[in-house]
């Protein structure tokens, strides 16, 4: 009887819609591989029900007190690499992995080091580099990545970054290959997906008047006939709260036509919601990619160079504004993508996508020989 290849896999793991979703694109992409996977919740094991080659571990508080105690005494993450060495490759999927952080980036550093397992090739697909401050967190991490089988960042400036190392590439995010399930004719209803500045150092001092613009939008297109659905694509991150404010925000006559959706690991319900909308305001960047992916106008609110180096990469000719320029906008500008119907052709995007997984084909033997 031939044997199953086992593939252990690495993700960030917050409950964040755009990161489930790599998860699901790669274990349905290879139906015949076991996929392994640490989870923190049993959330996970809900949201990949239907996902019989993904088999996802919950660890007890015990059993991860003992983890961390054997990793500060060893160096060595026991518990993990014991189930990643019965697996053929490890793979890390995910995107803005590789963010500074001035308290514990060592630290964070340290736990990706020691992800490798001797003579088993590593791979790190659909991620982003940065932002970063200091020229040792850069060099670490080259010296990292030296060692890994393949890389594919998902924009050009990550990979530019590090294109002298030979097995670095860059193709679309991974979010660009989900085929989700068949469209739906959109109600008079505009989709706005929030973030909480208030937990981004950067971006706090915006805040207030993030949210100030986000009530006037939603108030002159109730005035308009629309209904409006605040969109949190990640409870953890605070996104909830940034919902709560704006609805609570919003005059009393409207509240009716406000409604919230709060991603709980139904990624398909979550789709939905943006599928049935004529317009979505994007702050969380994979708002933005999917609501190209569903082909609908879609205004982004960039909080991040990430959405900024994806827009340029992928030619986008609509109206967008940056978190820093927020006092500025103009309902003029929110009102040009959907007036003018700005709707981005992603068939290259997806086609070009697909070429995040093209040496992980190569090694689980799904290309043609």
């Amino acid at each position: 009887m031939k044997s199953i290849k086992q593939v252990m896999l690495y993700a960030y793991l917050n409950s964040n819609l755009g990161d489930d979703l790599f998860i699901k694109i790669i274990v349905e992409r290879y139906p015949d591989i076991c996929f392994k996977l640490i989870a923190p919740t049993t959330m996970y094991k809900k949201t990949y029900k239907h996902n019989g080659n993904l088999k996802i571990y919950n660890l007890g508080v015990f059993i991860k007190k003992l983890d961390s105690m054997l990793l500060r005494i060893t160096n060595k993450n026991i518990i993990t690499n014991f189930l990643a060495k019965t697996c053929i490759a490890s793979v890390y999927i995910g995107g803005s992995l590789f963010i500074q952080s001035n308290f514990n980036w060592r630290k964070i550093y340290k736990l990706n080091k020691i992800k490798m397992i001797q003579n088993q090739p590593f791979y790190l697909l659909g991620a982003n580099f940065g932002p970063y401050q200091d020229v040792e967190f850069y060099n670490s991490y080259k010296e990292l990545f030296r060692k890994y089988e393949d890389i594919c960042f998902r924009e050009s400036y990550s990979y530019n970054l590090f294109k002298d190392l030979k097995n670095t590439r860059f193709a679309p995010d991974i979010v660009f290959t989900y085929n989700p399930s068949k469209n739906i004719a959109p109600k008079k209803q505009i989709a706005i997906s929030v973030i909480n500045l208030k937990n981004r150092l950067s971006f706090s001092k915006y805040h207030l008047t993030y949210i100030k613009q986000l009530i006037n939008i939603c108030e002159d297109y109730i005035s308009k006939g629309y209904e409006i659905q605040l969109v949190s694509f990640c409870s953890n991150q605070g996104d909830i709260e940034a919902v709560k404010e704006i609805q609570s925000g919003i005059k009393k006559e409207y509240q009716c036509n406000v409604h919230q959706y709060l991603y709980e690991g139904d990624i398909e319900s979550c789709v939905s919601v943006l599928k049935e909308s004529v317009y979505i305001l994007a702050t969380r960047f994979h708002a933005m990619i999917l609501g190209w992916i569903v082909g609908r106008p879609v205004f982004p609110i960039i909080y991040s160079d990430k959405m900024l180096n994806v827009i340029e990469d992928t030619g986008f000719k609509g109206k967008f504004i940056r978190i820093q320029e927020i006092d500025s906008l103009s309902m003029d500008d929110v009102y040009y993508n959907l007036q003018n119907q700005i709707v981005l052709d992603i068939e290259e995007q997806k086609l070009r996508a697909e070429e995040q997984f093209l040496h992980l084909d190569k090694q689980l033997k799904y290309c043609e020989e």
